[in-house]
């Protein structure tokens, strides 16, 4: 495979995260009417990617998006429980009908299914342009209530299983919250066991004090807007309070829409005579139409491939590549030395001073290395990371501003956190002594 039509574009690691088609094509087609240019995954591994961009087309997109959403805020927030409503409605249609139905039928469903996570594009995709344009702003023009801004309202999917566990059975959380632990399709739920793991780490008191804070919080910013008198201010406040909880609450219910889903990709497994879920949950756009058309299956020896490390880019449609050696020649793309470095900086997540012994967790699978007093550094965390961040002594990220599950989560628990180092898992290794400065953004090794 020749490479050199990817050259010509200049990419930049959007975000690194779990990985499969059927979930980023829920907003690549609507990234690439909005003009982007070109969507490259590369793996780090079976499980996780990054996610790379062509950075000039991707910054128009950006700006463009966030620009559009401005005018019409209010719109905007307030169409937000009709888009989740919709989404999770088609989710569950698609799901429900598989085997049921004709496939013509069904891929009708699917088609509807599509249109509703394109309506979600701008939930999935503001955070990005508030971070980059709106985070800065306020945090100069509202210095001292900066922290009532960022303060949410709301209890996340994640906070309400965890007040369940204090009250009901595993059994009924899992079946309520299982869902929760499956970032797309192939992934598992929680288990019993994994749910009494996080149980046995929870305090009742903590609990009752984050939620009592939510009604505190709102009253806190009711009070600040109303002495907000400019009115672009006022709106640029509001939305990015919002998004203190919408943040992580659309990725969940992108997440639930997902798991609704996962009969149809089960579906789909059946037509191949023996293919994984994950292989199934790698299937195109285009695949799918020929499967449930009765058309021409894909070779069954190609989507296996599909169950390892692989890599794909959409432009105006999706590509794949399989080749070992067209993989290593895209990696080796992005190989770039990361120079030693004895101190580096970050965001201010929430401040704090602690050290202690470097724990490297590049996915949910390896956070059972994290123990008592670590300092737990990621390239990002999620709500599965909640249980062992409460046992770290501080959180590093390479991604992430003031909005991220670990700037949220670290504030909740009052950690030392600091975000967006770009470079914190690569210039650090397990075992690593360092300070943790985060009153002042540094990192320093010991």
């Amino acid at each position: 495979m020749n490479i050199d039509h990817l050259r010509k574009y200049k990419f930049f690691i959007w975000v690194t995260r779990p990985y499969s088609i059927s979930r980023e094509f829920t907003f690549l087609q609507q990234f690439n009417k909005e003009g982007l240019k070109c969507f490259l995954l590369v793996p780090e591994s079976k499980y996780i990617g990054n996610y790379y961009l062509d950075e000039h087309s991707y910054n128009i997109v950006l700006k463009k998006v966030y620009k559009r959403i401005l005018k019409s805020s209010d719109l905007h927030l307030n169409d937000y429980d009709k888009k989740v409503k919709d989404l999770l409605q088609k989710s569950m249609d698609l799901g429900s009908s598989a085997g049921v139905v004709a496939d013509q039928q069904l891929l009708e469903k699917y088609y509807q299914y599509l249109v509703s996570t394109n309506n979600f594009f701008d939930y999935i995709f503001l955070p990005f342009a508030l971070i980059q344009y709106t985070e800065p702003e306020l945090k100069r023009k509202f210095a001292n209530n900066f922290e009532t801004i960022i303060a949410p309202e709301k209890a996340t999917k994640y906070q309400l299983m965890e007040q369940m566990l204090l009250t009901e059975s595993l059994e009924k959380v899992q079946k309520e919250w299982g869902w929760l632990n499956a970032y797309h399709v192939a992934e598992p739920s929680y288990s019993i066991a994994e749910l009494e793991k996080i149980k046995t780490a929870l305090d009742k008191n903590i609990v009752e004090k984050l939620f009592s804070s939510f009604s505190k919080n709102k009253v806190e910013f009711d009070k600040f807007i109303k002495q907000v008198k400019n009115s672009e201010d006022k709106v640029k406040c509001i939305l990015f309070h919002q998004y203190a909880y919408l943040r992580n609450d659309r990725v969940d219910i992108w997440k639930r829409g997902l798991y609704l889903t996962r009969p149809f990709f089960k579906y789909l497994q059946s037509k191949f005579t023996n293919i994984s879920l994950r292989a199934a949950s790698n299937l195109t756009y285009e695949e799918i139409e020929r499967i449930l058309l009765n058309q021409k299956i894909p070779k069954e020896s190609e989507i296996k491939k599909r169950d390892s490390a692989f890599i794909y880019y959409f432009t105006d449609s999706m590509h794949i590549v399989t080749d070992k050696q067209d993989i290593i020649d895209i990696q080796n793309m992005f190989k770039h030395n990361v120079s030693p470095v004895q101190e580096f900086t970050g965001t201010i997540a929430n401040e704090g001073i602690a050290k202690g012994a470097v724990k490297i967790v590049n996915s949910y699978q390896e956070l059972e290395k994290v123990n008592r007093g670590d300092i737990l550094v990621a390239k990002v965390t999620d709500p599965r990371y909640t249980p062992y961040m409460r046992i770290a002594s501080a959180i590093i990220t390479d991604e992430g501003g003031v909005l991220s599950h670990a700037s949220i989560t670290s504030r909740e628990l009052n950690l030392p956190c600091i975000v967006g180092t770009k470079i914190a898992s690569k210039v650090l290794k397990d075992g690593d002594m360092v300070e943790v400065d985060a009153n002042h953004g540094i990192v320093r090794k010991l």
